[in-house]
């Protein structure tokens, strides 16, 4: 298809989407321990081609005093997708930013941040979605996204083609 005097790839499948992510974990793709951010990036520019939209979902207490925990995926219609491969709900990803208020080191970050931790301070959340990848990355880009954007470059051109589609 050609959009705008630039050809680009029709939306894949969930089927595609989720082959082309779990494939390229063999070659080093993964989203979790703090590199959601860029997990998110990575999908968005690669399978998406740019036209998703970028959501975080964070603890609102934290949100509120500048601290993001939480979790970033990637949004495209109704379904959110990140580095486990399977497509979501926002009721699943907001259980990212939903934390457990027995939880000792996110109680001791509270006491520190000055929130009054409680069960409604751990559970609430807060779901943001980020203007450009760049903002993304400005909070949760550490020097992943070659190696991300190359997994998944790699995986999504190992697929076959479909019957009569052009070659990749």
């Amino acid at each position: 298809m050609t959009l705008g005097g630039r050809t680009i790839d029709a939306m894949p499948d969930a089927e595609t989407i989720a082959r082309i992510i779990l494939a390229a974990r063999s070659d080093g793709f993964q989203g979790f321990g703090g590199a959601c951010g860029e997990a998110a990036v990575a999908i968005n520019r690669v399978l998406f081609d740019g036209r998703a939209e970028i959501v975080g979902v964070f603890n609102e207490a934290f949100f509120d005093r500048g601290r993001l925990v939480g979790h970033v995926a990637v949004r495209i219609g109704d379904v959110y997708w990140d580095a486990d491969a399977s497509p979501k709900t926002l009721d699943d990803i907001e259980h990212w930013g939903s934390l457990d208020p027995h939880d000792l080191d996110y109680a001791k970050q509270a006491g520190e941040a000055g929130i009054g931790w409680d069960e409604t301070a751990a559970t609430e959340v807060v779901v943001v979605g980020f203007d450009s990848d760049l903002e993304v990355l400005e909070h949760f880009g550490s020097g992943l996204i070659p190696i991300l954007t190359s997994a998944l470059e790699a995986a999504k051109a190992a697929l076959p083609s479909p019957a009569g589609a052009a070659p990749r």
